[in-house]
């Protein structure tokens, strides 16, 4: 009895150890966090704060009961520093106008990164079919792609496509009219080798009123060339924003998450708020491996505009899942 009891005290450091070590790379990676504006090397821990906060607030709960407690305050220090920067989306936000029924008009969009590889555009019509959203922003458009959406969904009579056989075409289908569109070219002056990541600028002229959509899916910062673009990129769409009057939707693949430097440098740039403040983070990439996927597609809106709904939809054979969100407009 006495060797078994003492089997088991060895499992349990054992265990508490390799707690112990887990937590301290988690610790070490949310510290390099900090050193994301460094380049794209330092930029790919940021993406994962969520969950280093899981990690750390299951080491800290174990370490308690094992009354390990220099570790244990470690994991609750490093687990607030975590939390300053994820319960915003999980907190009530006072942002927007909370206005009667009468006084407004909902949008319902839908946004997907159907990726150039996925043929299996059923999916996608159903799943439009079963929500019956208004206005349907697609990224990773080939002209395949577009060709079958638009016989498919020929119920929504507007469509804006820049069909591209690369990973960065645009098709946006609507209910409501659309002009005005405008085409932003990116990068500008740069070698042919670097692929050109345009974004959609158009008008939506609503039952009551008018807002403008910029439809984008940014570069992934997985080069220090693409890490630099990815800013520019940024920049440029801030740009076109400040001339935009009125209300702004900006939908896509933006390639960051919400801890990462450049979400903030765009927020606050283009004056639009994140759609998942106080609704929740939505892990959209990769839909295969449910331990590491990370909130990479957004909607920002003005201030001005409420989210009233925002979630994930289901897996439809791309490595993105669809997010779908609806938006209170003040008429």
């Amino acid at each position: 009895m006495l060797d078994y009891r003492r089997q088991l005290r060895g499992i349990s450091n054992v265990s508490i150890s390799l707690i112990e070590i887990a937590l301290y790379i988690s610790c070490l990676l949310t510290l390099l966090c900090f050193c994301d504006k460094l380049g794209w090397l330092w930029s790919l821990p940021c993406h994962f704060r969520l969950q280093y906060l899981l990690a750390q607030l299951l080491a800290l709960a174990t370490l308690l009961s094992a009354k390990a407690w220099k570790p244990a305050g470690l994991a609750a220090l490093f687990s607030i520093i975590n939390l300053t920067q994820i319960a915003p989306y999980y907190l009530p936000q006072t942002g927007g106008q909370s206005t009667g029924p009468t006084q407004r008009s909902v949008l319902r969009l839908l946004q997907y990164n159907i990726n150039s590889r996925n043929k299996n555009y059923r999916a996608l019509v159903n799943y439009v079919r079963e929500i019956n959203p208004d206005l349907v922003a697609v990224e990773e458009a080939t002209p395949e792609c577009c060709s079958v959406l638009s016989k498919s969904l020929a119920d929504y009579p507007y469509m804006q496509a820049i069909p591209r056989w690369d990973n960065f075409g645009l098709v946006l289908f609507s209910r409501f009219p659309l002009s005005g569109l405008n085409t932003l070219d990116f990068p500008e002056g740069f070698g042919t080798s670097t692929p050109n990541c345009p974004s959609s600028i158009c008008r939506v002229k609503l039952a009551s009123g008018s807002l403008t959509l910029i439809h984008t899916h940014l570069l992934n910062a997985l080069t220090e060339q693409t890490f630099a673009l990815q800013s520019l990129q940024i920049e440029k769409i801030a740009q076109a924003r400040a001339a935009i009057q009125g209300d702004v939707i900006l939908v896509g693949d933006l390639n960051t998450t919400p801890w990462c430097y450049l979400m903030p440098k765009l927020t606050d740039s283009t004056a639009l708020k994140d759609c998942g403040l106080g609704l929740g983070i939505i892990s959209s990439w990769p839909t295969t491996l449910p331990l590491i996927q990370i909130p990479i597609d957004h909607c920002l809106v003005s201030e001005r505009l409420t989210v009233l709904k925002h979630i994930r939809g289901p897996q439809l054979g791309s490595d993105h899942f669809p997010i779908y969100t609806e938006i209170a407009v003040p008429r």
